[in-house]
């Protein structure tokens, strides 16, 4: 039982961890959970540094969480991932969220398309702050690139009273 047995043993835990962190992400993102406990994002991101290939599937998981129809969904989605950024996993998951996610976020903040006015707002804010954040660091520019193209049309009037409620 040498080589197939460890190898099976392998893909069990691997099973094992994708199945617990898609477990974690999902109660965090359920209309049920109004505040994410710190806790769980801590278990998610041990989870990823026990195995980075989780950290795709997790970006995967929130992008669909904040393309969901329902604004509360939407809107803890968004919260779920600001945390994971400013988590241990930190700059992997900006990068990811940055190619991934920040586009569909932008999107979130067009008035056009019809989201929910505090999904436009949160978005709006969360945008302002990650370009504040992690948008001196070249490599995550986007940041301040999306901070810009959301500003040019008039997007943070409102943002801008309200980011300190946030915070």
């Amino acid at each position: 039982m040498p080589l197939f047995g460890s190898s099976l043993k392998a893909e069990e835990k691997r099973a094992n961890k994708e199945a617990l962190l898609t477990a974690l992400v999902d109660v965090t993102s359920s209309t049920h959970h109004t505040t994410i406990d710190d806790a769980t994002i801590l278990r998610i991101a041990e989870a990823i540094r026990a195995d980075s290939s989780l950290l795709e599937k997790m970006i995967k998981f929130l992008k669909a969480k904040i393309k969901d129809e329902d604004p509360m969904i939407q809107c803890v989605g968004l919260e779920v991932l600001d945390k994971c950024m400013s988590s241990e996993i930190g700059f992997p998951c900006q990068y990811e969220a940055k190619h991934k996610i920040l586009p569909r976020v932008v999107k979130l903040t067009d008035p056009k398309e019809g989201y929910h006015h505090e999904v436009q707002r949160r978005a709006k804010v969360m945008i302002w702050r990650w370009a504040d954040l992690y948008g001196k660091d070249v490599r995550l520019g986007g940041f301040m690139t999306a901070y810009g193209e959301v500003k040019s049309k008039g997007g943070y009037e409102e943002a801008e009273e309200t980011a300190e409620s946030t915070d």
